[in-house]
């Protein structure tokens, strides 16, 4: 069947929370999807409770814990959709997530991507923290190096166009900044549209700031993942994406009072 969404969903010890991602999936109103759940290794029930359903749409695969960009990969290498798109297992779709973005897509054939908005919430979905839109149309390779805020929100929140002979692969090994490297190695598919619909309930769990030295080894990462691509276009460009990070480092830091890391991180 034509249009058919690949929707990639990595799961690693998600048992509180995948019943209900999965749920969101198949309240879909674009019901021509298929779900490719890679369970990581997880050492709780969430086996049990992603075989609670009996879709004949969810493809289930299993690994040893490697990681969730191993996990993506394994989703990316199977995946039969012509289009795909990735799920947090401790996220939400909205019901029209994939309809209105794909309906974009539909409209423009020169459009590689379209994303979409986030609403950030806490961790039982009740309290709702913050909407976050997308603002960035066009070639999202300038957004991506420059870490344009209205273009990449968050991993979940592109729906991309699979190109028949395109390689993708997400990088190994990082613990943040992975997504970021992995859009930006195929921004040269095509343009990136968008929509202002919201289409991902992202669940924001207070684990998120603890660990801002992996955010910065993130960031670096992706610093040398964009110098050692040449996805810069100038020395200029290069030295803003330098400024960005220091600055998100900066105010990072800040907010957990680590005024001492703060200023270090900009040395």
């Amino acid at each position: 069947m034509k249009n058919l969404v690949s929707i990639i969903m990595p799961v690693y010890n998600a048992a509180k929370h995948v019943d209900q991602a999965i749920r969101s999936v198949l309240d879909q109103t674009y019901s021509n999807w298929e779900l490719l759940i890679i369970n990581d290794g997880s050492t709780d029930n969430s086996k049990e409770k992603i075989q609670n359903f009996q879709d004949k749409r969810i493809r289930y695969f299993e690994q040893s814990n490697q990681g969730v960009s191993v996990a993506r990969n394994v989703g990316l290498a199977h995946m039969s959709g012509d289009f795909f798109c990735f799920l947090d297992a401790d996220d939400q779709l909205t019901k029209k997530s994939i309809a209105s973005r794909i309906l974009v897509l539909e409209r423009n054939d020169e459009w590689a991507f379209v994303g979409g908005g986030q609403e950030q919430w806490d961790q039982s979905l009740s309290k709702k923290l913050k909407t976050q839109l997308p603002d960035y149309e066009g070639w999202p390779r300038k957004g991506l190096v420059s870490l344009h805020p209205g273009c990449f929100i968050n991993c979940s929140t592109w729906l991309i166009r699979r190109e028949k002979d395109g390689l993708y692969h997400f990088p190994v090994g990082w613990t943040h900044g992975e997504d970021l490297a992995f859009f930006l190695s195929i921004s040269k598919q095509g343009q990136l549209g968008l929509t202002k619909d919201i289409v991902v309930n992202y669940r924001r769990h207070a684990s998120a700031m603890s660990d801002l030295g992996k955010l910065q080894d993130g960031y670096n990462n992706y610093l040398h993942f964009v110098k050692a691509g040449g996805y810069f276009s100038s020395q200029k460009e290069l030295n803003y994406l330098k400024w960005r990070i220091k600055r998100i480092m900066f105010l990072s830091y800040l907010h957990t009072h680590e005024f001492v890391k703060a200023f270090k991180s900009l040395w």
